[in-house]
């Protein structure tokens, strides 16, 4: 039983773990239509990611505060991915969304001229239709997202992945190749890394039992 405390200080129970997503439609099919994200003990967090145990939830609408600090942030991300993808020698560093707008620090040989960010403006706006960023999470997007995080060096690939909410980085990590997640992983702060190595590893196992559940039914119908 999962008990989801509201901030009006009303509770709901679920028999088992519950979405972002699906606690915003049990609420009601206008809210679920709203949401944007949850914020979970005082944690931002993405919509599909699953909430295992009692905690305090509010939904993040449009209306929100949070709202813009979302769109800043999805707006970073996007940048960045543009000028890794044009030059991908330039190092990432970190860019946070702040009080008035967001920012992204680069490391590279020679400074970026006019020409330079007017083609950087333009490798944002390809990269917004190209990904989506109300979508993308979609199957083909994440394959994209997983082509640009590989061929980064470790350490800018964690500085990104930290910076995104758990579901999009689960699903990095987990379409990675072995050897590059595992280097990936060991430059993640570490409670981001156990949270992520631990929910992989409770996919697998979960996917494995399914497996083995399939197979037993086949089996009993011979």
């Amino acid at each position: 039983m999962v008990a989801i405390t509201l901030p009006d200080g009303s509770a709901r129970q679920f028999d088992q773990a519950v979405s972002g997503a699906e606690l915003a439609a049990d609420i009601g099919p206008g809210l679920a239509k709203a949401a944007l994200a949850v914020r979970v003990n005082g944690e931002l967090r993405d919509l599909n990611l699953s909430i295992e145990k009692d905690a305090e939830v509010a939904i993040i609408t449009s209306k929100s505060e949070e709202a813009l600090e979302l769109l800043r942030h999805d707006a970073a991300h996007v940048m960045a991915e543009a000028v890794k993808e044009l030059y991908p020698d330039t190092q990432v560093t970190i860019g946070p969304a702040i009080e008035n707008g967001f920012y992204y620090d680069f490391a590279r040989k020679d400074p970026f001229t006019p020409e330079d960010l007017e083609k950087i403006e333009k490798g944002i706006s390809e990269s917004k239709q190209q990904l989506g960023i109300q979508d993308e999470k979609t199957k083909e997007n994440v394959e994209a997202l997983v082509k640009v995080y590989s061929s980064m060096k470790p350490e800018e690939a964690a500085n990104l992945i930290e910076a995104i909410d758990d579901d999009l980085a689960l699903r990095i990590v987990a379409g990675m190749k072995s050897k590059i997640a595992g280097k990936v992983l060991s430059k993640l702060d570490v409670k981001v890394a156990k949270r992520i190595s631990e929910t992989l590893a409770g996919k697998k196992l979960k996917s494995n039992k399914m497996e083995d559940n399939k197979m037993m039914k086949n089996e009993d119908k011979k």
